[in-house]
C-alpha cells in the first residue's frame, strides 16, 4: 500500500514533498526515509522536488536564470552582489534575470525603473505628443515632414481631408500674407494651440532625454552581442595563430583575454548609461561622464583592433 500510494504522489508532481500520512486523520508529513525504502525507483525525482522546494524558499539561494542550466547558487547575503555559476553566467542575486544578468554599476532600483519605463505605453503617448500635432476637425495625429504651415489631413491615410496652419490650427482659409503666409503664422502666439504646443515641448525635452540614454543603451547591448559571438570564435583565433607563428599556447592567450574584455567593457557600458540616466545634473555625474567616455573610447579601440 505505502509504495503505491508514494510511487503516486510522486508522478502526480512537486507537490509531492508535503505528502501526509495515509491513516484517516493523520496529519504527519511522510519523512523522507520512507520515500527512500519505498520507492527507490523514483528516489532522484522527489530528491529534486526537495532541492526545488529548498532553493525556492531560501533567500540565500537562486536558481541560474541561464536556458538549460538546472544549477542553484547558494550565497552567504542575500542582498543586490554579482553571483557567478559554474556555467559561467554572471547575475545579479537579488534579480536574477537572465535578460538583465550583471546589470552593475546600475542598482536593481534603476533597472526596475528603467523596465518599467520601457515598456510603458504613456512613452509612446508621450512620443505623439511630442512628434505629432492633431488635425482640429478629427483629431487624427499628424506628423510634420517638411517647412511649410499648410497642412492636409490626407484622406489616402485615414484623415478627413481638413486643410489648417500648424501652428495655430485654425482653418488654411484664415491664412493669407498678412498672417504670415506658409511659413510663419502671426496669429499663433495669441492662440490656444500656444499653450498647447508649450506642453508639448517640455514633454519633447524628456523624451529627447530619454532617448539619448536608451539608443546608447541599445548600441552598447548590440555591441555586446556580437563580443559574445566574436568569444565563441576565439579559440579558432587563437589556434590559427598558433599555426600561422608556431606560438605556444601560452603566447596566445591574449586573444581568450582581449575577448572577456570587450564583452565584460561592452556590459558595464550598457548599463552604465541606465545609471547615467536617473543621476542628478552635479559635479560627481560630471565625473561619472568623463570616466565613461574614457572606457567607450577605450573599448571601441579594442574592438577594432580585435
Amino acid at each position: 500500500c505505502w509504495k503505491g500510494f508514494l510511487l503516486q504522489r510522486i508522478s502526480s508532481g512537486p507537490d509531492a514533498i508535503n505528502t501526509v500520512c495515509m491513516q484517516n486523520g493523520c496529519k504527519a508529513i511522510v519523512h523522507f526515509e520512507a520515500f527512500r525504502k519505498f520507492t527507490s525507483q523514483k528516489l532522484d525525482l522527489y530528491r529534486k522536488y526537495l532541492v526545488r522546494d529548498f532553493v525556492h524558499d531560501s533567500p540565500y539561494c537562486k536558481w541560474c536564470p541561464a536556458p538549460n542550466c538546472e544549477r542553484a547558487i547558494r550565497s552567504d547575503s542575500a542582498s543586490p552582489h554579482v553571483v557567478k555559476c559554474e556555467c559561467g553566467f554572471e547575475f545579479c542575486f537579488k534579480c536574477a534575470s537572465f535578460e538583465y544578468g550583471n546589470h552593475q554599476p546600475a542598482s536593481c532600483a534603476h533597472i526596475q525603473a528603467w523596465t518599467e519605463k520601457s515598456n510603458d505605453e504613456s512613452e509612446n503617448t508621450n512620443w505623439l505628443v511630442a512628434n505629432t500635432k492633431k488635425c482640429p476637425k478629427c483629431a487624427a495625429a499628424i506628423e510634420k515632414n517638411g517647412g511649410c504651415m499648410h497642412m492636409t489631413c490626407r484622406r489616402e491615410l485615414g484623415g478627413c481631408g481638413h486643410e489648417f496652419c500648424w501652428l495655430c490650427r485654425d482653418d488654411w482659409a484664415k491664412h493669407n500674407q498678412k498672417t504670415g503666409g506658409y511659413y510663419q503664422c502671426n496669429r499663433y502666439e495669441k492662440s490656444e494651440a500656444h499653450k498647447v504646443d508649450r506642453e508639448a515641448d517640455k514633454v519633447k525635452s524628456l523624451l529627447d532625454l530619454y532617448m539619448f540614454y536608451f539608443h546608447r543603451f541599445q548600441a552598447h547591448r548590440s555591441s555586446r552581442i556580437v563580443a559574445e559571438a566574436q568569444r565563441e570564435t576565439a579559440p579558432a583565433k587563437a589556434h590559427e595563430l598558433q599555426r600561422i607563428f608556431g606560438l605556444p599556447p601560452a603566447d596566445v592567450q591574449f586573444v581568450y583575454e582581449a575577448t572577456d574584455q570587450l564583452v565584460t567593457n561592452r556590459r558595464v557600458l550598457e548599463y552604465s548609461y541606465v545609471m547615467a540616466y536617473y543621476l542628478v545634473a552635479s559635479p560627481e555625474k560630471n565625473l561619472y561622464e568623463y570616466l565613461q567616455s574614457l572606457l567607450e573610447n577605450h573599448t571601441n579601440k579594442l574592438s577594432e583592433l580585435y
